[in-house]
């Protein structure tokens, strides 16, 4: 294993408690929350085997309003772009084989449906996803 040097604030210990099925982040604009579960997804890749990992938003237009721009900068910013296949698309950990994937709702929300071994679900934005997008 490797030695991942990443602060982890106290109000997100929660997110790593796999006692809790689902964690809602609640803040203003710079409160980090977007950053810290971008690390917590890093982090996580490391620990589960072939899992997916998902982030979605309501509408998303492009995969650079996406938060995979986000997901690469921290993965450089804490030097672990050795441990990644950074694609254009997704992104995946050489080591688990587990790949974090984007997209957005509103054209298709079936396409979650679709995403392999999906063990973790971030939204962004989640105040605006559809009630059809949250049912399915």
């Amino acid at each position: 294993m490797i030695d991942l040097d990443i602060d982890i604030p106290d109000w997100a210990l929660p997110l790593y408690d796999e006692e809790y099925t689902y964690c809602c982040l609640y803040g203003g604009r710079s409160s980090a929350k977007s950053y810290t579960v971008a690390d917590f997804f890093i982090i996580s890749t490391f620990m589960h085997k072939d899992t997916g990992f998902l982030c979605c938003r309501q509408v998303q237009k492009s995969i650079e309003k996406s938060a995979h721009s986000l997901m690469v900068h921290r993965i450089k910013e804490h030097k672990l772009e050795e441990y990644f296949n950074i694609t254009q698309r997704d992104i995946t950990n050489l080591r688990t084989n587990s790949q974090v994937h984007y997209l957005g709702l509103e054209r298709n929300p079936e396409n979650v449906k679709s995403i392999p071994n999906l063990g973790y679900l971030w939204i962004e934005e989640a105040d605006t996803i559809s009630s059809y997008s949250w049912e399915l």
